[in-house]
């Protein structure tokens, strides 16, 4: 199957209206906001509006792109061309007269890629799909998709089918780190969703079906089904939702908390979710989170065995600013451990010194509750 990319970041991929820096004399507003937005280099943010938007500003054209999409007069979509400091806003008035402006802060990796003004759905944390370049994944929807959008068009394809307008044909070109970008779709009733792009040789879900009312599913409601077996395993945003459950695994170095919220297994998944809350005066960018099983020494000439183990899939992150809480949720393949194993988790900062170790003991692992019912 050939491809062709629906969209692209750039002015010549996206028939768009280019955000203007031009001033206006304002007409009389039905409301004013002001709400801070996160904007990464990797990922692209997105802003539904309830209305067309007839004029939107910009403040830093430098490093930031922004378009009002033409596809939907009511979504702008945000991407940073490059880290940056300084203090911006977007500002968009509708035509409604709703005057809406939002401060613009860089975060690589932010919690949220969509502000739903139109639903009233905000700091929603994103679903992932898996792809793989050896394999297409096919995505349903209610309502035909007028508009996709590729934060990353140099590493996954997509294309929305001639023949069913509601399904979306996605790859991957090449094999690419975990969380490398993200896709997002707008349904042409007004619906707009965003997933982080993870990469699997042999993904287990081909086809992923988010019609709303799907077998008797509450509106809006999103369903995963498996070409080789049906599956109720919980989805990432899902578990990333749930409370804390556990309350004795958490570590401590300058004034920054790493905590193991949740740990369960269900339909032969596990999953594990991490709190970071960074209360010091210097934010914090997490460089990587590995996962080991650890022999336990018996003895001080023991050889200490390791095996690492890499997520199937992430949510979140555990890069957060000062004063600010991360967390983030990860997938494996159903793990269990031996009664002289440990499974230890490995947080590192980049460019900096404060990692963090949990060790998890097989009471932890073996015999935690599952909050979802197979």
């Amino acid at each position: 199957m050939s491809f062709r990319i629906i969209s692209a970041f750039s002015p010549s991929a996206i028939v768009a209206v280019l955000l203007s820096g031009a001033a206006l004399l304002w007409p009389h507003s039905a409301a004013a906001q002001v709400d801070t937005v996160a904007i990464s280099d990797i990922f692209t943010t997105h802003l539904l509006f309830p209305t067309d938007i007839i004029y939107a500003d910009l403040s830093n054209k430098r490093d930031i792109d922004g378009i009002i999409v033409d596809a939907s007069k009511d979504v702008i979509a945000l991407q940073a061309k490059r880290p940056f400091t300084t203090t911006c806003n977007v500002t968009a008035m509708e035509s409604s007269g709703t005057i809406r402006t939002y401060i613009l802060r860089y975060d690589a990796h932010p919690r949220s890629l969509v502000v739903d003004e139109k639903h009233g759905v905000y700091n929603a944390p994103p679903d992932t799909v898996v792809l793989s370049k050896s394999y297409t994944s096919h995505m349903v929807y209610s309502s035909d998709l007028p508009y996709v959008h590729l934060s990353s068009g140099e590493i996954v394809d997509a294309m929305v089918l001639p023949e069913a307008k509601n399904i979306l044909a996605i790859t991957a070109k090449a094999r690419f780190n975990q969380g490398a970008g993200n896709v997002t779709v707008l349904e042409s009733d007004g619906f707009l969703h965003t997933y982080i792009t993870n990469y699997e040789e042999n993904p287990r879900e081909l086809i992923h079906n988010y019609q709303r009312g799907a077998r008797g599913e509450e509106s809006g409601q999103k369903q995963v089904v498996s070409l080789t077996r049906q599956t109720n395993a919980p989805q990432l945003s899902e578990v990333l939702a749930l409370p804390q459950g556990l309350f004795h695994i958490a570590t401590r170095k300058n004034r920054v908390s790493v905590i193991c919220e949740n740990v369960f297994s269900s339909s032969a998944i596990t999953y594990v979710t991490l709190r970071l809350e960074n209360r010091s005066g210097i934010s914090f960018e997490a460089d990587r989170t590995n996962f080991v099983i650890r022999s336990r020494p018996r003895h001080k000439t023991s050889i200490v065995e390791e095996t690492n183990f890499i997520p199937k899939a992430t949510l979140g992150s555990l890069s957060v600013a000062s004063g600010q809480t991360g967390r983030m949720v990860f997938s494996f393949d159903k793990l269990s451990l031996a009664q002289d194993h440990i499974f230890r988790i490995c947080v590192y900062e980049a460019g900096g010194r404060r990692d963090f170790f949990l060790d998890l003991s097989p009471k932890d692992i073996n015999e935690a509750p599952v909050p979802f019912a197979n």
